[in-house]
C-alpha cells in the first residue's frame, strides 16, 4: 500500500515537471510622471543572453502585452516620446 502511494506521488510530482516552460508573458502600464496613461508607446523586451527583443505597443489604457518571451535577464527599455524634444 504504501509503495503504490509513493509510486503515484512519484508519477504525479513527474507530470509536473514536464509542464514546466521556459517562457513567459510580460505585462504592465506605461505612464508619465504625473501618472497619467500612455497609449501608443513602444515597449520593448530584449533577450540579454539571446539578443531577442520584441516589440509591442501600449493601448488606449497604456497596457502592453508581450506573451510567451523566452525567460532570462530582460531588462524593459524604456518608452520614448514619438516627438522630438522641443
Amino acid at each position: 500500500m504504501r509503495v503504490r502511494m509513493m509510486l503515484a506521488f512519484v508519477l504525479v510530482a513527474s507530470a509536473t515537471l514536464v509542464a514546466q516552460t521556459f517562457r513567459g508573458t510580460i505585462l504592465g502600464t506605461v505612464t508619465d510622471a504625473s501618472g497619467a496613461v500612455i497609449s501608443g508607446a513602444k515597449v520593448v523586451a530584449k533577450n540579454t543572453a539571446t539578443g531577442l527583443e520584441r516589440t509591442t505597443q501600449t493601448s488606449a489604457d497604456g497596457s502592453y502585452t508581450i506573451p510567451s518571451f523566452l525567460l532570462a535577464p530582460t531588462p524593459l527599455l524604456s518608452p520614448r516620446p514619438t516627438s522630438a524634444p522641443p
